[in-house]
């Protein structure tokens, strides 16, 4: 399972994932229902559970990447065999995160936008699930990377 904030590169490392270890991998955004604000109480579960049993039948994996992935897997019940959390910094971010670890580092980059209702979803989640630090690895993707 793959966490981490809008824009960070998760669906993409999904990808690269999948193709690699051969095996499937479903993107949350896919099961969101349209128009909407809102990203963990828009998700199509009933849809998105079906995939996952599906794609589960003929293998032993399925990786899932997702905003808010901890309230996903407890809304689905999942027990993921790994959590990955996925962050986009530069060079220099990637310095402080190392030399200075109580530093809020899962806060927006300048220049992010997201929705405001996401926005305030995300925000709710970092502060009060901690996924950064519940996370069994974390990936970080250099800010230079384009996706």
């Amino acid at each position: 399972m793959l966490d981490g904030r809008p824009g960070h590169g998760k669906t993409f490392l999904m990808k690269r994932l999948r193709t690699q270890l051969a095996c499937a991998g479903l993107d949350a955004d896919d099961y969101v229902a349209k128009k909407t604000d809102k990203f963990v109480g828009a998700i199509r579960t009933d849809e998105l559970r079906g995939d996952i049993e599906r794609e589960l039948a003929p293998a032993d994996r399925v990786i899932i990447s997702s905003v808010c992935a901890g309230l996903l897997i407890e809304k689905l019940s999942l027990s993921p065999a790994i959590l990955i959390y996925v962050k986009k910094t530069s060079d220099v971010r990637y310095e402080s995160i190392v030399s200075q670890p109580e530093i809020d580092h899962d806060a927006p980059h300048e220049g992010e936008y997201i929705k405001p209702g996401l926005h305030t979803e995300v925000e709710n989640y970092h502060r009060t699930f901690n996924p950064r630090g519940k996370a069994d690895a974390l990936y970080y993707w250099p800010e230079s990377l384009e996706f």
